[in-house]
């Protein structure tokens, strides 16, 4: 997703706080908005499930529809990166929806089900950060 996203910035910032000492975690909002976050395989397999199996010139939205609140989110990375996050509300960001979960129905329809559940994503996302950051943030995770 890059790295100016939720997750990845949910890990580098628990990283830092760790590296830190400290655990006050403030988000946008008071973490009630929910999201629903697909593993990149996962995506892959949608869309082969799309490709091989779908109609032509269908629509079909690619994800998982298990949501979870920010707050939660956050909650998990503390728990990946081995911090007992202190989550705090703040401002919340302008125009940001209450909620973001696909429909994925016609998709499993076509027998398409999401496998990495956020737990073990949140893993290999963050050993993943931690290989491929920038040398001047490498000491974050």
């Amino acid at each position: 997703m890059g790295w100016k996203h939720v997750i990845p910035q949910f890990l580098m910032r628990a990283a830092a706080l760790k590296k830190r000492g400290a655990r006050r975690f403030v988000m946008q909002g008071d973490g009630s908005q929910t999201r629903a976050f697909a593993y990149i395989d996962d995506i892959v397999r949608g869309i082969l499930t799309m490709y091989h199996h779908g109609g032509h010139r269908e629509i079909y939205h690619i994800g998982n529809d298990e949501e979870l609140s920010i707050k939660r989110l956050a909650e998990l990375v503390g728990a990946c990166c081995g911090v007992a996050l202190e989550i705090a509300a703040g401002p919340a960001a302008p125009g940001a929806p209450a909620r973001r979960c696909p429909d994925i129905s016609k998709l499993r329809a076509l027998g398409y089900q999401p496998q990495i559940m956020i737990e073990e994503g949140l893993q290999r996302t963050a050993a993943w950060y931690a290989k491929e950051r920038p040398p001047a943030d490498n000491a974050l995770l």
